[in-house]
């Protein structure tokens, strides 16, 4: 059997103990490959690894990976932004200090650069927020709408044991219903020894 179960619903006449608590649910796990099914609580499906781990698709997964480095490059840009204490003690002093007209110009062309190079990162940075919140988004959808599970290898092996002794149950039913119904009447009346009536009748006086 295979260990991968699918979420479903019945209706509210069908709802029966959760495997779990015990409370009455609608909430079904099924194993086609089995067949096996339980009932469980939606609550017990939720970050609950000893139990149960949901099975996302491979986007779900790739999603997941790339939010490390987005979430790295956004780091690095705002601190960028942010710029550094020293960065601005040095422009304090620079903006006080006597300066030629080319020095003015050079400084002008400089800033002007700066701005250009800080505008370019802003808009990259709001691009990469976009892009991150996105990802947040599609992986919150994904995470709601799952509706496959693995059980625990301790659960999933005594749903494996619980199937294999009903399966054993019934062969042996079978074997023991065929016995008797290939069985001749003859046979068991050889067998058996039956009570008779007695012959001899006890006269009262």
């Amino acid at each position: 059997m295979k260990n991968e179960y699918t979420r479903k619903k019945v209706s509210a006449k069908d709802r029966k103990a959760c495997l779990i608590c015990g409370n009455p649910t609608v909430t079904v796990l099924f194993n086609g490959s089995g067949p096996d099914w339980f009932y469980t609580c939606d609550i017990h499906l939720v970050d609950n690894p000893q139990f149960v781990q949901p099975l996302y698709p491979k986007e779900y997964h790739e999603s997941l990976v790339s939010l490390k480095p987005l979430k790295e490059r956004i780091e690095e840009l705002q601190r960028k932004e942010r710029g550094t204490w020293d960065q601005w003690v040095n422009k304090i002093f620079d903006s006080k200090k006597p300066s030629s007209s080319d020095d003015k110009k050079e400084d002008r062309d400089d800033a002007s650069s700066d701005d250009k190079k800080k505008t370019d990162e802003a808009n990259s940075l709001e691009e990469l927020q976009q892009t991150y919140q996105a990802t947040l988004d599609k992986l919150a959808a994904s995470r709601e709408t799952c509706n496959r599970y693995t059980l625990h290898d301790l659960v999933f092996q005594s749903r494996v044991d619980r199937l294999r002794k009903l399966a054993q149950l019934k062969e042996k039913k079978r074997v023991e219903q065929q016995s008797y119904t290939n069985t001749d009447p003859n046979q068991l009346l050889q067998s058996f020894s039956f009570p008779e009536v007695p012959k001899n009748t006890v006269n009262k006086s």
